[in-house]
């Protein structure tokens, strides 16, 4: 082989070479993304809990009725009674059905929960409402009679779940679905009246004590 054809090989080999190195950068930065991304997808997971992604949203306080007067009682008055303010519990099949206090023993502890906390709304009871929810859900010092309506809970699912010190325990969680007419904002922001929306409602016995452990509402995107 003469010297000028060796030094052609030579140069193929050299750029061989560099290409060949390029390409194992490559992989390799690439796999070192992908191990970054699979490290952070149960992260993720685990600070979403599995749970629908929430919805942070406020109507225009201009939106929002009037407060009624201090003595003012919605359960005398008629432009609130006309609404149907039975709560319905709605089946996985799509078949719902009216409860009241005579069929409420029929079901069990974690709708009775909801079912009670939607009658301190109605009545206007902060420190009984107070005593459903866990305080990272939020205490209210007070709030108004809710004239609360179309009420319609879905369970979403119930699973069981281990505490990081290793106790078991029971998660549901329910689609709460209600209008509030003449909404004045004490209680929801999130809703103008006779507006609805579904709300997600958290409840676990991880304390010791069956509470409603958070409420929030769904993205649109979801």
């Amino acid at each position: 082989m003469n010297e000028e054809n060796k030094s052609g090989v030579i140069r193929m080999n050299a750029d061989a070479r560099k290409k060949n190195k390029i390409i194992i950068i490559c992989i390799f930065a690439a796999s070192l993304l992908l191990l970054l991304v699979c490290s952070l997808i149960p992260g993720i997971l685990r600070s979403n809990g599995g749970k629908p992604d929430r919805e942070e949203y406020t109507v225009d306080p201009s939106k929002l009725a009037d407060t009624k007067e201090e003595d003012f009682d919605i359960l005398e008055y008629e432009e609130y009674l006309k609404y149907d303010r039975t709560i319905q519990y709605c089946y996985t099949a799509g078949v719902q059905v009216s409860v009241n206090d005579k069929t409420l023993s029929n079901y069990d502890a974690s709708f009775r929960l909801i079912y009670e906390l939607i009658g301190t709304l109605i009545a206007g009871d902060s420190d009984a409402y107070n005593e459903l929810v866990h305080e990272d859900v939020g205490h209210f010092d007070s709030f108004t009679q809710q004239q609360v309506y179309d009420v319609v809970v879905t369970k979403y699912s119930e699973t069981t779940k281990q505490s990081e010190a290793g106790k078991i325990y029971f998660e549901y969680v329910y689609v709460v679905e209600y209008k509030i007419h003449e909404n004045n904002g004490t209680y929801r922001k999130d809703i103008e009246s006779d507006a609805c929306r579904a709300q997600y409602f958290v409840i676990n016995n991880s304390t010791g004590e069956l509470l409603i452990m958070d409420i929030f509402s769904k993205t649109h995107a979801n």
